[in-house]
């Protein structure tokens, strides 16, 4: 990285033992760096969509976006997904899953519609997973922290949404059901990319997956806010310690050679 080269070129030349700090500090952060571009981990929750191209299989990302996957997890699992549909298909960009209030054919009971019209603050971070084929991206309005339960399942890369949605989990089973509804007539309605026949979500369902490396129940997982917050990513930690360390070896150094020697007598 850019601050690794700059903390060995500052070294070049200096006290022996300060380099060595350097050299060690800079090891750390790359181990840091590399940690936090590690896959997200799936939690032990998965979902299934049953349409009548297929069934997709979703899993989530607690780490990432905690509040977001278990909001959604919450929906699924209160059946709100049920009769609705996916009423969005931008072939290479998103298939998206619509708003039960709008979407859904049956009518809601109470607890689905307290789920139906609940927000979730926004889960954006700068570490978080870039938006590609698979991932699963929260629907927003314009204004922060109106995310609600639609969400896109990406169709393919899409920077632009980087940084501007959040991003909760993927589809782990089903890409080839995603493909073949890019494979439908679609039509144009204001901004959306619609399919000209309806793709109905019959009925969907939850199951577990044993996971011995899944957070353990009742620690609510942090989100990855950046490699240099303490156990945001893998590495985080080590990235800290490392700089710490550097910065307390170049400190001690410089006090060390400002000190006046002392006339003996």
């Amino acid at each position: 990285s850019k601050a690794t080269v700059s903390v060995l070129n500052w070294a070049q030349g200096g006290d022996k033992g300060l380099h060595m700090a350097a050299i060690l500090a800079a090891l750390l952060a790359c181990a840091g760096a590399a940690g936090a571009g590690s896959a997200p981990r799936l939690g032990p929750d998965r979902v299934v969509m049953q349409t009548q191209y297929g069934e997709i299989e979703l899993g989530f990302w607690p780490e990432v976006a905690p509040e977001t996957s278990a909001h959604v997890l919450a929906c699924f699992k209160k059946g709100l997904y049920d009769d609705n549909q996916v009423f969005r298909v931008d072939k290479g960009f998103v298939a998206q899953v619509n708003d039960a209030r709008n979407g859904r054919v049956g009518k809601m009971n109470d607890q689905q519609r307290a789920l139906a019209d609940k927000t979730v603050p926004d889960e954006i971070f700068p570490t978080a997973p870039p938006h590609k084929r698979g991932v699963l991206s929260l629907g927003k309005w314009e204004a922060p922290h109106t995310g609600g339960h639609s969400f896109s399942m990406l169709l393919g890369d899409a920077p632009g949404l980087d940084n501007r949605y959040a991003v909760f989990g993927e589809v782990t089973k089903g890409l080839e059901v995603l493909s073949e509804f890019e494979k439908l007539e679609t039509k144009k309605e204001g901004i959306f990319v619609m399919p000209k026949e309806r793709i109905s979500i019959y009925s969907t369902y939850h199951y577990t997956v044993p996971d011995s490396a899944a957070p353990v129940t009742g620690a609510p997982p942090q989100p990855k806010h950046s490699v240099w917050d303490a156990g945001a990513a893998p590495g985080g930690s080590l990235l800290q310690m490392g700089l710490t360390f550097a910065c307390g070896v170049v400190l001690g150094y410089m006090a060390r050679k400002s000190q006046k020697p002392t006339k003996l007598t």
